[in-house]
């Protein structure tokens, strides 16, 4: 039990444990990036790991698709950071991931693929003097933006891995290295779901 006290908390247990076992909490499963954040460790192959990825303010029209489209998840009139950001999952994650009528769309959040989808779709309407995509192209044109911010975000992470020490020097580079090493793994094998569908076309 969380126990509040003048700005502190102590946790106090229910029932007897022993020095080194492993308590569990009564909160949600956290990925690594809430736990290095808001506790200052991680876990190695966390089965709740996750990677956030936030859009920014999309046109009106795709914001209009998306509160229709998917009412619980975007309540707001007006489009917010909370709701723009979209949790990305591992072939690891305890959940196994998302529902989707294409696998390979697995690690992405239904919201997020939609949300990228209308804006491909608005991007193509635009285009004077084309023939409109076919659904099939759609998708994949689609699929395909979605592999490239992810290979961005993937090769930000990377960037500074030539900058680091050859390991880890004290807890907290440990940390970070679990945390960075989750990230990329995740990123890599939605990357690596993404390339194989669009490479069978």
């Amino acid at each position: 039990m969380w126990n509040l006290n003048g700005g502190s908390f102590s946790l106090s247990l229910t029932e007897s444990a022993q020095r080194g076992e492993e308590i569990c909490n009564n909160y949600a499963p956290k990925g690594n990036e809430e736990l290095l954040m808001g506790y200052g460790f991680c876990i190695m192959d966390n089965p709740c790991d996750q990677v956030a990825i936030s859009l920014s303010e999309p046109p009106s029209q795709v914001y209009e698709v998306l509160k229709q489209s998917f009412p619980a998840s975007f309540t707001t009139p007006e489009w917010n950071r909370n709701e723009g950001t979209f949790f990305l999952r591992g072939r690891g994650h305890y959940t196994g991931g998302y529902t989707h009528d294409l696998p390979c769309l697995r690690g992405l959040p239904p919201e997020f693929f939609v949300a990228i989808l209308e804006l491909v779709r608005l991007s193509f309407s635009k285009r004077t003097g084309e023939e409109p995509p076919s659904d099939q192209e759609l998708v994949c044109s689609s699929i395909d933006s979605v592999r490239f911010r992810l290979h961005q975000n993937r090769n930000d992470i990377a960037a500074w891995i030539p900058t680091l020490p050859d390991g880890p020097q004290n807890i907290r580079q440990v940390y970070s290295k679990i945390y960075r090493d989750g990230q990329l793994r995740i990123l890599e094998e939605i990357i690596e779901e993404l390339s194989e569908y669009l490479d069978a076309f």
